[in-house]
Protein backbone atom coordinates (compact mmCIF):
# COMPACT_ATOMS: atom_id res chain seq x y z
CA UNK A 1 0.00 0.00 0.00
CA UNK A 2 1.41 3.53 -1.03
CA UNK A 3 1.53 6.31 1.52
CA UNK A 4 -1.13 8.89 -0.07
CA UNK A 5 1.31 12.09 0.77
CA UNK A 6 3.63 10.22 -1.42
CA UNK A 7 1.17 10.56 -4.15
CA UNK A 8 0.85 14.43 -5.56
CA UNK A 9 -0.46 17.03 -8.30
CA UNK A 10 2.96 18.73 -9.89
CA UNK A 11 3.23 21.51 -12.79
CA UNK A 12 5.48 23.46 -14.31
CA UNK A 13 4.10 26.80 -16.29
CA UNK A 14 6.37 29.29 -18.53
CA UNK A 15 5.38 32.13 -20.66
CA UNK A 16 4.12 31.42 -24.46
CA UNK A 17 3.83 34.81 -25.23
CA UNK A 18 2.23 38.05 -23.64
CA UNK A 19 -0.87 36.55 -22.95
CA UNK A 20 -1.05 33.08 -22.78
CA UNK A 21 1.01 30.24 -20.53
CA UNK A 22 2.33 26.63 -21.13
CA UNK A 23 1.24 24.41 -17.90
CA UNK A 24 2.10 20.85 -18.11
CA UNK A 25 0.76 19.04 -15.07
CA UNK A 26 1.90 15.46 -14.08
CA UNK A 27 1.14 13.03 -11.05
CA UNK A 28 4.12 12.00 -9.16
CA UNK A 29 4.68 9.02 -6.87
CA UNK A 30 6.58 6.28 -6.38
CA UNK A 31 7.56 4.20 -10.11
CA UNK A 32 5.59 1.01 -9.17
CA UNK A 33 2.05 3.24 -7.70
CA UNK A 34 1.98 3.61 -11.16
CA UNK A 35 1.04 0.14 -12.29
CA UNK A 36 -1.74 0.02 -10.07
CA UNK A 37 -3.52 2.74 -12.22
CA UNK A 38 -6.54 2.65 -14.67
CA UNK A 39 -6.77 6.23 -15.24
CA UNK A 40 -6.04 9.95 -14.50
CA UNK A 41 -8.70 11.91 -14.57
CA UNK A 42 -7.81 15.68 -14.89
CA UNK A 43 -10.30 18.72 -14.47
CA UNK A 44 -9.66 22.44 -15.73
CA UNK A 45 -10.86 25.34 -14.67
CA UNK A 46 -14.62 25.67 -16.04
CA UNK A 47 -13.81 28.19 -18.61
CA UNK A 48 -12.03 25.63 -20.76
CA UNK A 49 -13.72 24.12 -23.74
CA UNK A 50 -12.32 20.95 -23.03
CA UNK A 51 -11.86 21.08 -19.60
CA UNK A 52 -11.86 17.45 -17.91
CA UNK A 53 -9.14 15.38 -19.69
CA UNK A 54 -9.06 11.39 -19.81
CA UNK A 55 -5.35 10.05 -19.51
CA UNK A 56 -5.29 6.36 -19.52
CA UNK A 57 -1.36 5.64 -19.15
CA UNK A 58 1.76 7.06 -17.74
CA UNK A 59 2.87 9.30 -18.03
CA UNK A 60 0.14 10.53 -16.33
CA UNK A 61 -0.08 14.47 -17.98
CA UNK A 62 -2.09 17.07 -18.82
CA UNK A 63 -0.56 19.71 -21.18
CA UNK A 64 -2.84 22.92 -22.34
CA UNK A 65 -2.09 26.76 -22.68
CA UNK A 66 -3.71 28.76 -20.14
CA UNK A 67 -3.78 32.48 -19.35
CA UNK A 68 -5.00 33.08 -15.62
CA UNK A 69 -4.09 30.59 -12.50
CA UNK A 70 -6.85 28.41 -10.95
CA UNK A 71 -7.17 24.82 -9.03
CA UNK A 72 -6.71 22.03 -11.39
CA UNK A 73 -8.27 18.81 -10.32
CA UNK A 74 -7.38 15.26 -10.59
CA UNK A 75 -9.33 11.55 -9.74
CA UNK A 76 -6.71 8.37 -9.91
CA UNK A 77 -8.76 5.80 -10.32
CA UNK A 78 -6.92 2.42 -9.37
CA UNK A 79 -7.45 -0.81 -11.09
CA UNK A 80 -8.77 -2.07 -7.63
CA UNK A 81 -11.42 0.55 -7.59
CA UNK A 82 -10.21 2.75 -5.16
CA UNK A 83 -10.09 6.81 -6.27
CA UNK A 84 -7.43 9.12 -4.93
CA UNK A 85 -8.11 13.11 -5.20
CA UNK A 86 -5.47 15.50 -5.35
CA UNK A 87 -5.79 19.38 -6.17
CA UNK A 88 -2.84 22.01 -6.92
CA UNK A 89 -3.16 25.58 -7.30
CA UNK A 90 -1.43 26.26 -10.75
CA UNK A 91 0.37 29.39 -9.95
CA UNK A 92 2.31 30.93 -13.08
CA UNK A 93 5.39 31.83 -12.75
CA UNK A 94 8.06 30.20 -14.77
CA UNK A 95 8.38 27.13 -12.45
CA UNK A 96 9.93 23.88 -12.98
CA UNK A 97 8.14 20.52 -11.57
Amino acid sequence: MFRSESIQLVHSSSPTDSKYWRVQARLEAPNDFFDSVQEVIFERHPTFKNRIKHVKSPPFEDSFKCWGEFILKAEIVLKDGQVIHRQRYLSLDDNYF
